[in-house]
C-alpha cells in the first residue's frame, strides 16, 4: 500500500502514480480515495526484484504544499 496524504496547513488534491521503473509501463494510480478525502491510495502487489518509480503529484496543476508518503 502505497499513501500520499496532504499535511495542514496545505489543502490539495493529491494524485498518485506508481511506474514499472524498467518498462515505464503504468502500474497503478489514484486521484481520490473516496469523494470526501482528496488524498491519494494504490494498493498493489510489487514483484520481487523488480524497480518502481512512484510519482507524487497533484490532480489541478497550479495546486502545491507538503504532503507525507507512506509505504506499506
Amino acid at each position: 500500500t502505497v499513501r500520499m496524504a496532504a499535511v495542514a496547513p496545505a489543502i490539495f488534491d493529491t494524485f498518485l502514480t506508481i511506474y514499472d521503473a524498467l518498462t515505464g509501463e503504468l502500474v497503478a494510480e489514484n486521484d481520490d480515495i473516496s469523494e470526501e478525502n482528496f488524498d491519494s491510495e494504490v494498493v498493489f502487489s510489487a514483484e520481487a526484484g523488480r524497480s518502481y518509480i512512484i510519482r507524487c503529484t497533484t490532480a489541478l496543476p497550479e495546486a502545491t504544499g507538503s504532503y507525507s508518503l507512506d509505504l506499506e
